[in-house]
């Protein structure tokens, strides 16, 4: 598990640093319409197609987010939504703007139809993570609630749940995936993300760590020494979890899993070895095996492993695919 979060933490960092680049604009851009120069409070939904709305729509999304109701139709309601006329607009470009005025405080709800950044080939590339590449590459919309001035003496960071919340109600099949303007970092969107959104603490999305998919040429031959030396050295494997030492755990083998002519190699934690049989349950979300999810339990043969790691107290042993993929990414740093 300290591997994972290791790894996890590397890539993060790696993509904090491409997005901060090439979002500063677009930040500084939106935050020209929030309250003097207070930090903008807001998440994003990234999304293949711009989510065209009503007033109507928002307020039946709103409705069902927060558990409320709007009294249509009476001019002196205190809570209301109202969409904001195109000469009144932010220059987002071709879109929508709608006004939200609730309990909590005053929001903003966009979905314009442009990336919300533009990353060229180059700034693709260097996000290794396969899943979060297909997302900056694969988005031509985004849909955002913004808060755009809180009641009362509230801290404004207090509006990320009801963010969330709303967020989630605009869910749908061109959804994919979540960003953080003020924290630099994006989520592909999958179950734990529209969870996240739900709760009382949204931005908790952003501080877990996925174990990311990494894509390599099935030809790279650090790769292909790393996997050959890992099942060369996997007696020693064996022996280690046989005797489960005292300061050993974490016994952890990396699967070969396949679909069509799409190989994946997934993580996978062991509870048993019977000779060249392998039980364990799934230690990451798959990428693109139909059927199979993070904590299912398989069973697999040895021919499959590609890799393995445990640790001996805090120093990793194994791990061989780990170390060349730690290189490929400090050298694309």
């Amino acid at each position: 598990m300290d591997f994972w979060i290791t790894v996890g933490i590397i890539v993060l960092l790696a993509v904090a640093a491409v997005l901060v680049k090439q979002a500063l604009y677009r930040v500084r851009q939106r935050n020209a319409v929030a309250k003097d120069d207070d930090p903008l409070i807001s998440l994003v939904l990234l999304r293949s197609l711009r989510l065209a709305l009503t007033e109507d729509e928002v307020r039946a999304r709103v409705s069902r987010a927060l558990a409320m109701s709007f009294d249509v139709g009476n001019e002196h309601a205190t809570e209301f939504v109202m969409e904001v006329p195109a000469e009144a607009r932010p220059p987002f470009g071709e879109g929508q703007t709608f006004l939200v005025k609730i309990a909590a405080g005053f929001f903003f709800v966009h979905s314009y139809a442009k990336p919300y950044m533009d990353l060229d080939a180059r700034a693709l590339d260097d996000i290794m993570d396969q899943r979060l590449r297909r997302v900056m590459a694969e988005h031509r919309a985004w849909l955002s609630v913004d808060l755009l001035r809180e009641i009362g003496d509230t801290a404004r960071e207090a509006a990320y749940p009801t963010i969330g919340k709303i967020l989630a109600a605009m869910l749908d099949e061109d959804s994919l995936g979540v960003l953080s303007p003020a924290l630099s970092r994006c989520k592909p969107l999958n179950d734990d993300a529209r969870d996240a959104l739900l709760s009382d603490d949204p931005l908790a999305l952003f501080s877990t760590v996925s174990l990311p998919v990494f894509s390599v040429a099935a030809d790279d031959a650090a790769m292909e020494a790393a996997i050959a030396e890992a099942r060369e050295r996997w007696p020693e494997f064996v022996a280690a979890f046989a005797a489960q030492e005292a300061d050993t755990g974490g016994f952890n083998v990396k699967v070969m899993f396949t679909h069509g002519d799409y190989t994946e190699h997934i993580w996978v934690e062991v509870e048993t070895i019977d000779g060249e049989t392998i039980t364990g349950t799934v230690g990451n979300e798959p990428d693109a095996i139909p059927g199979l999810k993070f904590d299912d339990r398989v069973t697999v043969t040895m021919d499959r492993i590609s890799d393995w790691m445990y640790f001996n107290g805090e120093e990793m042993v194994g791990g061989f695919t780990v170390k060349v993929l730690t290189e490929m990414m400090n050298r694309k740093g």
